[in-house]
């Protein structure tokens, strides 16, 4: 589970013709983690968190140890090919370089324009303290 200690180096996004690709490059604190998606845009959906898009997703994690500028360069290459094959209109590299939970995070993606950051309000229970 992706936690908010989450050292995140940054997020590449890259959108074609009714699709689009993005990916994260994170630290657990042991590995370091390569998460990306495709998502194929249904032309029926109408909010982004509706789940009529199609998505796919892989994971793929190595040691903690490994340099982060190795890792981040053999993704700038692969989001290179991802871009030629989905003839991308547009592409974004976000830099991090904090945790999730970290102010500068959410700052940093609520402030681009094809990120959809769902927060989630969260409840009182009965009994609990205000």
């Amino acid at each position: 589970m992706d936690s908010a200690n989450d050292w995140v180096y940054g997020i590449w996004f890259i959108a074609g013709d009714g699709v689009d690709w993005m990916a994260t490059l994170f630290n657990d604190g042991d590995r370091w983690i390569f998460e990306h998606r495709l998502r194929y845009y249904d032309p029926e959906s109408t909010d982004p968190h509706d789940g009529k898009d199609q998505k796919y997703w892989d994971r793929r994690a190595r040691d903690g140890s490994t340099d982060v500028a190795i890792l981040a360069a053999d993704i700038n290459e692969f989001a290179q090919t991802v871009r030629r094959k989905l003839k991308a209109d547009l592409t974004d590299f976000v830099l991090f370089e904090c945790t999730r939970g970290d102010p500068k995070f959410f700052f940093e993606l609520a402030s681009r324009p094809w990120a959809h950051p769902k927060i989630e309000h969260r409840g009182f229970e009965e009994g609990d303290d205000a």
